[in-house]
């Protein structure tokens, strides 16, 4: 067994795991369900519940990898140090990859000032 799971249990992981890497999104929900449901029948109760998704899958993808390249940065860590040591310039550059429009221009991203 595999990390102290049943051969049935791996043997269902895999199966999902191509199922999601190679037509889930190509079909509808129901579809999805259906075969999730049937796939996962059985499932001995010590494996535990299956993993149905992982970052790993598409994590080069996600709007998040994205930005952390756009801002020149290799990991959330990384990225969340840049938002606390340069506010003003994480906040600009948030503001404009989402492509936020405001009325009117302001001087500044954020304020200086405490929150009262």
């Amino acid at each position: 067994m595999e990390h102290n799971r049943s051969n049935k249990a791996i043997e269902q992981d895999q199966a999902w795991d191509q199922f999601v890497r190679n037509t889930s999104s190509e079909i509808g929900f129901d579809d999805q369900w259906e075969f999730f449901e049937t796939n996962f029948e059985g499932r001995p109760e010590t494996d535990g519940p299956p993993i149905v998704w992982s970052p790993d899958l598409e994590r080069d993808r996600t709007n998040l990898a994205r930005f952390m390249e756009l801002a020149g940065v290799d990991s959330y860590q990384h990225m969340h140090e840049q938002s606390c040591s340069d506010r003003s310039g994480f906040w600009k550059m948030v503001v404009g990859r989402l492509s936020i429009q405001f009325g009117e221009e302001s001087a500044s991203v954020l304020s200086s000032r405490a929150p009262q």
